[in-house]
């Protein structure tokens, strides 16, 4: 949070990671975040990536498959919302779910292939520990950084050092008393309270921890020692047009 800005920032960790290797979506994530403290409070959204992606085009990365860091924004003095990447964004009662639709085919593929191993007698302890589909998807997980910032069907926007196509910039109209809820997708959604989407998120989880069934979106099972499958943020603002001058 800057005095002009609003920012959910969710780096993407890759699980072909090896051991050893550090998860550079950290990185990411805290560099975009600091860069949007230098961001001028009557800057668009192309300048303000544009801004964002020069500072994280340093950032090495030692692992194989995805990287980066996605993001969604609210700009109050410009009344807008920016989005590059899967962060759940609502306005209002508008929702607009965040999603990647190279995750969702690596998510189903994976579900797809547990799903399969538990259909013939694989115990689901198993399947949540090893992630046999998981496994499966890791040429699809290798190849999916050429698809980053490259528009078309399976292309998609994040913020990684290289530019950022305008087809992959989203910018949103925001009333000048709207709600605003930003949330990261460990979350199913952006629901109107953090208490609803944590409640929304482990009534699923109770239901299906090995995310194949109602969690397949996850793309990953529910872990020893973790609380969800996915690192989670959620914010919400609702401006008082009163208080805004």
């Amino acid at each position: 949070m800057t005095a002009h800005h609003v920012g959910i920032f969710d780096g993407i960790s890759s699980p072909l990671r090896r051991d050893g290797e550090l998860p550079s979506g950290q990185a990411f994530a805290r560099a975009a975040a600091r860069a949007l403290l230098a961001v001028d409070p009557d800057v668009d959204a192309r300048t303000a990536v544009d801004l964002i992606t020069r500072q994280l085009a340093q950032i090495g990365v030692a692992h194989a498959g995805p990287f980066g860091s996605v993001a969604a924004i609210y700009a109050p003095d410009r009344g807008e919302v920016w989005r590059v990447g899967d962060v759940h964004v609502a306005i209002d009662d508008r929702h607009l779910p965040g999603s990647k639709r190279i995750d969702a085919a690596m998510a189903g593929f994976r579900a797809a292939i547990n799903a399969a191993a538990l259909a013939v007698g694989t115990p689901l302890s198993d399947i949540i520990h090893d992630d046999p589909g998981l496994a499966a998807a890791a040429p699809l997980l290798a190849a999916q950084p050429t698809l980053a910032n490259h528009p078309g069907a399976f292309g998609y926007g994040v913020l990684n050092g290289t530019p950022v196509p305008k087809e992959l910039i989203e910018v949103y109209s925001v009333p000048s008393n709207g709600r605003v809820v930003l949330a990261s997708d460990g979350y199913l959604g952006p629901e109107r309270t953090l208490a609803d989407a944590e409640r929304q998120l482990h009534r699923a989880i109770a239901d299906d921890p090995a995310c194949i069934g109602p969690l397949w979106t996850m793309g990953k099972a529910l872990t020893r020692n973790t609380a969800a499958p996915d690192d989670r943020a959620y914010i919400r603002i609702e401006t008082d047009p009163a208080e805004s001058h």
